[in-house]
């Protein structure tokens, strides 16, 4: 079946990441817009909501004492991974071995992330004998890194200060 779309109604479809099998054709005015560059219309526009939809990775770090309490955001993917598996080897080299992470403000982790996230909860706890406390995970964020096997490595608080206090015994 085709179905006629203006512009602004695929505009408002696209939006919401609607993408249909069938061939869909636009007609503005008397042009008719190719099956290609709706595609790339498509494309574009899911690009633009994924962009604004996760933000930019960051992080920041507050040292207690022995203890380093991480505090993430944004969309945690490869090259973010990679920045803080860096960042916490550059501590256990200073000797910290103490780390809690806070999630409450991360949108979303792939799988990239997930085993970079495995990597360094790897290398604190059997590389340099310490300890990983996390809090803030949402439930699917939560149920991909249990299914990962995570928390083998990283004990689940609730909030900082229960970190803190297990960190510090």
């Amino acid at each position: 079946m085709t179905k006629s779309l203006t512009p602004f109604q695929c505009v408002a479809k696209t939006g919401t990441f609607f993408i249909l099998e069938t061939l869909i054709t636009i007609k503005s005015g008397k042009e008719l817009i190719s099956k290609q560059i709706l595609v790339i219309i498509i494309l574009l526009i899911a690009y633009r909501g994924l962009h604004k939809m996760y933000q930019k990775f960051s992080f920041t770090s507050v040292s207690h004492s022995d203890v380093e309490i991480l505090t993430l955001s944004g969309y945690l993917e490869e090259l973010a991974g990679q920045q803080l598996k860096e960042f916490v080897e550059m501590k256990l080299e200073d000797g910290i071995t103490e780390f809690g992470i806070n999630f409450c403000a991360i949108k979303l982790i792939n799988s990239p992330g997930v085993a970079s996230l495995l990597d360094i909860g790897s290398s604190i706890v059997d590389d340099y004998a310490g300890n990983l406390v996390v809090w803030g995970f949402d439930s699917h964020n939560f149920s991909v890194m249990e299914m990962a096997g995570f928390f083998f490595v990283a004990n689940q608080v609730e909030n900082e200060a229960e970190g803190i206090e297990f960190l510090s015994k």
